[in-house]
């Protein structure tokens, strides 16, 4: 994924975010699978058809699929019909808020996650905060929806986010409702411990 990556940078003459021509979510998970990742996160999974995405195009996955099901309308048979989708795949479903599933993965775990809950900027910023500490040194925070669109702070979280860790090398997709996404490369605000 990183030669890819670092393809894709090289040959645009864009600053970031580089959008990648004719590149779509769904073939963004094709390279993912194609990379080797098999442990992800989804976190916002609704009725689950992205998820079931995933596991089609990625061998061997493992997939956390987070989401509280409680706050939609006809939450419980949303959840139900999910779960019932996703019961033939190695899927984990964690039925809570993300700020709550999150304290359950273990730092560095993760090969990737993909960000779509609630896209207001408090909890876009708050789970690419939390998330991307889940995710191992050379695996892909990534996201949906970066577009201006009402209620949303997709766009200024992953500004903000961005600027603020000197990701200085990301990416969208090259769709109506894009993903954002980039390659994890180090740890940032590194503690001097003695």
């Amino acid at each position: 994924m990183k030669d890819l990556l670092e393809k894709w940078y090289k040959q645009s003459q864009q600053i970031s975010p580089v959008r990648i021509r004719g590149l779509s979510r769904k073939r963004l998970m094709i390279h993912l699978g194609e990379s080797g990742y098999t442990e992800g996160a989804e976190i916002g999974v609704d009725r689950g058809r992205f998820s079931e995405y995933m596991f089609k195009v990625i061998p061997n996955l493992h997939l956390l699929c987070v989401d509280p099901w409680y706050w939609r309308h006809r939450g419980e048979s949303r959840y139900q019909s999910t779960a019932k989708r996703l019961e033939p795949y190695n899927a984990t479903i964690i039925r809570k808020k993300s700020h709550e599933a999150v304290l359950d993965v273990k730092d560095k775990s993760l090969d990737y996650v993909y960000i779509d809950g609630d896209h207001t900027f408090d909890f876009v910023m708050t789970d690419i905060i939390w998330w991307a500490k889940k995710v191992r040194i050379g695996g892909v925070v990534a996201g949906h929806d970066y577009y201006r669109f009402r209620g949303a702070g997709v766009i200024p979280a992953v500004d903000i986010y961005t600027q603020q860790h000197g990701i200085t090398q990301w990416f969208l997709t090259d769709e109506k409702t894009p993903t954002w996404f980039w390659l994890k490369t180090e740890e940032p605000f590194k503690l001097d411990q003695k």
